[in-house]
């Protein structure tokens, strides 16, 4: 009664007061539209705690709701991923791998191997953030599912995710080949984003390969393409291997400049909300290691 007394489009009549209204008085069919929404709108506004719970709300609803799929804005594989990333991002690691799996596991992986592997790569993304040994597994079968050809951004991402993961492991030759594989797809492919995030990988591998000049090019053209595509993971990452290389070099004043001018940008690209402004950033943690400093919290690792 309550939600159909609210006139549309009212002040109070937000996506997730409808989608709590609609529930309690057994409207599925309107109920789960509403929680997808609320999730969305939290996602956009950074508050990933809300809309990992909107997200779980949604899926829940979806077992219940006749005819879910052609009610809900989402199909229920990319309500799973948002909700894993979403889970990802609040460090829930332990849910977030459910979720992916759930998702590969509720599609058919032969019929859409590229989707299937951008899955897979997320997974060992998710799995390397908890130390789980299937990690580069995970992004080796990324790697098997996408097509190579046609050029394709998805090939270009999990190639340039196989890189990330091989230079964390310290297979400097492995990612050095790979990375320029991911540099050459992404390019033809026209994906900037995964271009910058393999140049990331090929600088700090030609850097550890003894090109420390070449590779901090590569670093610092990677940071300049993840500020202009507003990718916050990737500058992320650009920003700690440009200084990792940096202070390797010697050049200690400007890794501690090339830090603070990658938290500057970070500010600049993600609203400061009350769910993520107590979490340090990876470009903050890098400016305070950077310093010498310790950074409070808890330290993020991208």
């Amino acid at each position: 009664m309550t939600a159909t007394c609210c006139p549309a489009n009212g002040p109070g009549c937000t996506p997730p007061w409808l989608a709590y209204h609609w529930a309690a008085a057994g409207e599925l069919e309107r109920a789960l539209p509403a929680a997808v929404e609320a999730g969305i709108q939290a996602e956009r506004t950074f508050a990933f705690a809300e809309a990992l719970r909107h997200y779980e709300r949604a899926l829940e609803l979806w077992t219940r709701a006749p005819e879910a799929a052609k009610l809900a804005p989402l199909d229920r594989i990319t309500l799973l991923e948002r909700a894993a990333e979403a889970a990802h991002l609040i460090h829930d690691q332990p849910r977030t791998v459910e979720l992916v799996r759930a998702a590969l596991t509720g599609m058919n992986q032969a019929a859409d191997p590229a989707r299937a592997g951008l899955l897979h790569e997320r997974l060992g993304r998710y799995l390397y953030s908890t130390l789980d040994e299937g990690a580069l597994l995970a992004y080796e079968h990324a790697v098997q599912l996408v097509p190579g050809e046609p050029p394709s951004a998805e090939r270009a991402r999990v190639l340039a995710g196989y890189a990330q993961i091989l230079i964390l492991l310290g297979r400097d030759t492995e990612c050095r080949q790979v990375a320029e594989e991911a540099l050459v797809v992404a390019r033809l492919a026209g994906a900037m984003q995964a271009q910058g995030r393999a140049l990331a990988c090929l600088g700090v591998a030609l850097a550890r390969l003894g090109d420390p000049d070449k590779g901090l090019t590569h670093l610092r053209q990677a940071r300049r393409i993840a500020e202009e595509q507003a990718d916050v993971e990737g500058l992320g990452s650009a920003c700690i291997t440009l200084t990792y290389v940096l202070k390797g070099a010697g050049q200690l004043k400007e890794a501690l400049a090339v830090t603070l001018q990658g938290a500057e940008s970070a500010v600049d690209l993600v609203p400061q909300d009350g769910t993520t402004a107590s979490r340090p950033t990876p470009v903050r943690s890098s400016s305070a290691w950077a310093a010498g400093t310790k950074p409070t919290g808890t330290s993020v690792l991208s």
